[in-house]
């Protein structure tokens, strides 16, 4: 596996698009899973009531919550992935080794 330094890397102007989709993708992935987080967890944290939040944290589906934000990650992960293949059979040069480096599991 060869991995390609980012900074060394000439990006096009299409490059450049791929690494905004993936940051954008980024971003909403983590908006994404704090927004489950609070959704789930918000009438459980804010009851004053000890008897009623005893019985709102044995109904929560903890099991439920956490399949929740792993497939925001799977979600994450293969759109990432889907960019980068792309990218990889657009691009030239070192531009196109940095896609190949970063699909193989080059991390940056």
């Amino acid at each position: 596996m060869q991995c390609i330094n980012a900074h060394e890397v000439r990006f096009s102007a299409l490059g450049i698009q791929y690494l905004r989709e993936i940051k954008e993708i980024l971003e909403t992935s983590k908006m994404l899973k704090t927004a489950v987080s609070i959704g789930v967890l918000h009438d459980f944290f804010l009851e004053t009531r000890p008897v009623i939040k005893a019985y709102k944290l044995t109904t929560i589906d903890f099991n439920s919550f956490g399949e929740a934000l792993q497939g925001i990650e799977k979600i994450k992960v293969m759109k990432i992935r889907e960019i980068i293949t792309h990218a990889y059979m657009t691009t030239s040069g070192d531009e196109r080794l940095f896609w190949k480096g970063l699909y193989d599991g080059c991390s940056y």
